[in-house]
């Protein structure tokens, strides 16, 4: 394979495709709002030791405690997210899934993994519906080349972890890339297809019992430009917002059925999008971002607020940080909560922030002024509760 230029090898890693082995020390750090609000889990990494844990925030009682670390010694990665019932909070590590349950004497429930997972398996948390989590990983396979020699190539493999039963199912996929999401009680995907037209991503939804592929979009990279791995379906998944660059420039695709609806472009130079969210009414997109500040490597990360109709975008900054044309926005991801209210971010798992900056963000949406909670990680030692301030 040639050798890629050093600003080629950057910009791909912040596509789905291609960005594996240069994420050895990323760890997504989205956060996971349980179904009432209440409550926030999000993933830590320990700066010096590098031991990973994942902290729950209660906004009520705004109170900060761990309620997991990982097992693992080394290389670690965590995602943590809420299962439907609201007492149960879903731990994905490279080699286990640990399911916790909150407030009951219950144990924890471990189901081990037969082979580790890739890194970039984690960087979305891996969907759940009903007693099923969907995880893609790679595995190694046999093909011939053009030459008619057999060589080993990496293919997307989609694991179905019954979380009932323990059992972990998996299908290998004819795919270079691929990554799924969930919106309801619906699978949705985007990969990139091996066989076919170079240089197309496929958008669809997957068939969560029989695990069947029912393509409904297709875009070529040569009209839409250089497509994220990051797909935002609406609530009846009838439209995707996904971002993409184009001649240096970032913008937000919208696609219905299975055609272009709408080209959003972003007008503000040197930043990079991350994950995006619909609002509740689907009038707004909002989006993780870092702005090259053009100095010492430094960042601004935060949110964007992105009418979906046209108007004026809002920004939104939370702190600073480095390698925003990196992994950066990987590593920064947001969620909001189901009722729209608010949105969590944080930045415990990026490199360079200031210890007064190692915090979880709470934005208001419901104010004016988009006030702000930071919510600050307190020394290894000191576990327990956490002052807030804004």
């Amino acid at each position: 394979m040639p050798i890629m230029p050093k600003q080629r090898i950057q910009d791909r890693l912040l596509t789905l495709f291609g960005f594996v082995a240069l994420l050895v020390y990323v760890l997504a750090c989205r956060p996971s709002f349980s179904p009432d609000g209440t409550r926030v889990v999000f993933p830590i990494i320990e700066e010096k030791t590098k031991v990973t844990s994942v902290a729950l925030y209660d906004l009520k009682k705004r109170t900060l405690e761990t309620i997991f670390t990982s097992p693992e010694k080394t290389d670690n990665y965590l995602v943590a997210q809420w299962l439907p019932d609201g007492k149960q909070v879903l731990v994905n590590g490279a080699s286990f899934i640990a399911i916790l349950p909150l407030g009951s004497s219950n144990p924890t429930r471990f189901i081990p993994m037969k082979e580790e997972l890739d890194e970039d398996s984690l960087i979305i948390p891996p969907p759940v519906i009903g007693k099923y989590q969907f995880i893609v990983s790679e595995m190694s396979a046999e093909e011939k080349d053009a030459n008619g020699k057999t060589v080993s190539v990496k293919k997307p493999v989609l694991l179905r972890a019954n979380l009932e039963t323990m059992q972990v199912q998996d299908v290998t996929q004819d795919d270079e890339e691929m990554n799924i999401v969930v919106k309801g009680n619906q699978l949705y995907y985007i990969a990139k297809p091996t066989r076919g037209e170079d240089n197309v991503i496929e958008l669809g939804r997957l068939d969560t019992e029989k695990l069947s592929r029912n393509p409904i979009s297709q875009l070529r990279e040569e009209e839409y430009g250089e497509i994220f791995g990051f797909l935002a379906p609406n609530s009846d998944g009838g439209r995707f917002a996904l971002t993409a660059k184009f001649e240096e420039a970032r913008r937000i695709l919208l696609v219905k059925g299975n055609a272009l609806e709408k080209l959003i472009p972003i007008m503000e130079k040197d930043i990079e999008i991350g994950n995006i969210e619909w609002a509740p009414d689907e009038k707004t997109l909002y989006a993780a971002f870092a702005k090259d500040m053009k100095e010492d490597n430094r960042w601004q990360y935060g949110i964007m607020e992105v009418p979906v109709n046209g108007g004026g975008m809002r920004s939104t900054y939370l702190f600073t940080g480095q390698d925003g044309d990196r992994a950066g926005t990987l590593a920064f991801q947001i969620a909001l909560s189901l009722d729209g209210r608010r949105i969590a971010a944080s930045s415990t798992c990026l490199e360079g922030i200031k210890p007064e900056d190692r915090a979880l963000y709470l934005i208001d949406l419901r104010s004016s002024k988009r006030n702000v909670t930071k919510i600050a990680i307190p020394p290894p030692a000191g576990s327990g509760s956490a002052a807030e301030g804004k």
